[in-house]
């Protein structure tokens, strides 16, 4: 009988050990799951401070529609038309491609010249009062 106690707590501490290692193991996953997440949220917020200077640099006042569109491509929409302009919105989105941002370029209908960019999230708030 003592041998077979004695078996019993030499398998229990075994048993324990290989606990501690199994717990260890997936602690240091977490732990390393963790790190790769907060990475891929840095590289997110790096791609989206890119692509909003490589708009900032290209994008400017005062340019022709067609060269709006020469830039941004299909990703614009026209999304209201006044008398007296026009609004194309360009939607951004994060690496997920979850939208993360809305940015609005104002054009006058006289001369399709870009008088106003703006970066609210709300459409109603941003076409209520351009800046003719």
């Amino acid at each position: 009988m003592t041998k077979m106690k004695k078996s019993l707590t030499i398998l229990l501490i075994l048993f324990f050990m290989s606990s501690c290692r199994v717990y260890n193991n997936v602690s240091d996953l977490t732990n390393k799951i963790e790190s790769v997440k907060t990475s891929l949220e840095e590289m997110n917020e790096s791609v989206k401070n890119a692509s909003q200077q490589i708009y900032k640099t290209q994008i400017k006042l005062g340019m022709t529609t067609a060269e709006f569109i020469s830039i941004i491509g299909e990703r614009a929409e026209k999304v209201d038309i006044k008398d007296t302009y026009y609004v194309y919105r360009v939607n951004q989105y994060d690496v997920s491609k979850y939208k993360t941002n809305s940015m609005f370029y104002y054009f006058r209908s006289s001369d399709d010249i870009l008088f106003e960019i703006n970066s609210d999230s709300s459409f109603d708030a941003v076409i209520s009062k351009p800046n003719i």
